[in-house]
């Protein structure tokens, strides 16, 4: 039997503030019919729980996953099924929708530390008691609490410059790392902007002098710490990890880098105006990226951000002289001139706009500050002289 009376179970997920109920949609898979039709009666007792469907066949579940995708809450799955094993089939569903949470059922505890990874909910061993099924709930109830707070709390990261942590209040939060190597782990993944990245790769970077084992310990007790740090503040699922790779979930992060990157592919694709443009990333980028962190990962990135940076400004300077908008390309000149002060290129045409404007007296001030900038750092004249301009 690859499904059970699917459409009679099948619902929608609705929220009831008068009683603050929330329904989460469930489906159970277990290839063995008197284990699901056990849990299935298990779960029925649960007001939180409404079964949309039962299967016996996993890859028949994978066949039909996506007619409910953005209902679907939570699985019951069991680990040891012919076809797709359960792991796999976790792994599966978390990629299409990482919010629909895991609870492993099977007759085997070896499974434990997968699961684990994988970021179950729960681990259920057959035969399932009822006191045990009893700390499901609990943690499924846990999750209730979760998902009514979900849209209401946002985590606000600003990396650009003096990194600052704030909620959706813009309430400033005091971050206080458990070790030095949990904050820099978790600029690590954010870097990566929710991508997931290898642990072998995480443990190169962070951990290159330790053998392999205890790089992977240290790693382990690492991401567990920083799961406790936010979950202090209010912020559940941070970090979410499979069979050897973590992510930062940004799905209620708000991240400035994300938002550069966006801003720039917009004006890219003619889907933002230059002034517009200018406006935004002149209050995002309030410096280098990261810019009291020394780690050896970060400098490459850095760099190209940087360069992304200087790239656009390059690009809507260009835009402005054409379109004969002085003001703005001055300022855009300016803020290349701030954000590299030894490109003598920059300086160059603010020079020659201010000597085109009559204005001598500003044209030799930046003249001086450019002299002073390649003095300063590189004990060297610049390259032309303002008369040339």
């Amino acid at each position: 039997m690859n499904s059970i009376n699917k459409d009679y179970y099948r619902i929608t997920l609705h929220v009831n503030f008068v009683g603050v109920i929330i329904i989460l949609n469930t489906v159970l898979v277990d290839d063995e019919y008197n284990s699901l039709q056990r849990l299935k009666q298990m779960v029925e007792k649960n007001s939180n729980l409404k079964i949309i469907s039962l299967y016996q066949d996993s890859e028949k579940f994978l066949e039909e996953i996506d007619d409910y995708l953005n209902e679907l809450n939570i699985v019951f799955l069991d680990i040891e099924m012919p076809g797709i094993k359960g792991l796999e089939l976790a792994e599966i569903i978390i990629s299409k929708n990482e919010d629909i949470e895991i609870i492993f059922v099977t007759a085997y505890n070896e499974y434990a530390v997968e699961a684990f990874e994988i970021n179950a909910l729960d681990y259920l061993l057959k035969p399932i008691s009822k006191k045990r099924f009893k700390k499901t709930v609990s943690r499924i109830k846990s999750v209730l609490d979760e998902k009514n707070e979900k849209e209401k709390k946002k985590l606000i990261i600003n990396t650009f410059g003096q990194i600052k942590f704030k909620d959706s209040s813009s309430n400033k939060l005091d971050l206080k790392w458990q070790t030095a190597k949990a904050e820099e782990l978790f600029y690590y993944l954010l870097r990566y902007e929710g991508e997931f990245t290898a642990k072998d790769k995480i443990i190169d970077n962070l951990w290159p002098e330790s053998s392999v084992d205890r790089a992977r310990d240290i790693l382990y007790t690492t991401i567990y710490n920083l799961r406790k740090t936010f979950k202090q503040l209010g912020f559940s699922r941070i970090v979410l990890s499979k069979r050897g790779f973590y992510k930062i979930n940004l799905n209620n992060i708000k991240l400035d880098t994300v938002e550069f990157k966006t801003l720039i592919r917009k004006y890219n694709q003619k889907e933002l105006k230059a002034e517009r443009l200018l406006k935004k990333l002149e209050s995002l980028y309030q410096g280098d990226y990261l810019a009291d962190k020394s780690y050896n990962w970060l400098h490459a990135y850095r760099i190209n951000l940087k360069n992304m940076y200087k790239s656009v400004l390059d690009k809507v300077s260009t835009e402005f002289r054409k379109n004969n908008k002085q003001k703005l390309y001055k300022k855009s000149l300016k803020i290349m001139t701030e954000i590299d002060p030894l490109d003598e290129k920059n300086f160059k045409k603010l020079i020659k706009v201010y000597k085109k404007e009559g204005k001598k007296v500003s044209a030799q001030r930046w003249y001086k500050k450019l002299e002073n900038n390649l003095w300063r750092e590189l004990k060297i004249k610049p390259d032309f002289k303002i008369s040339n301009c």
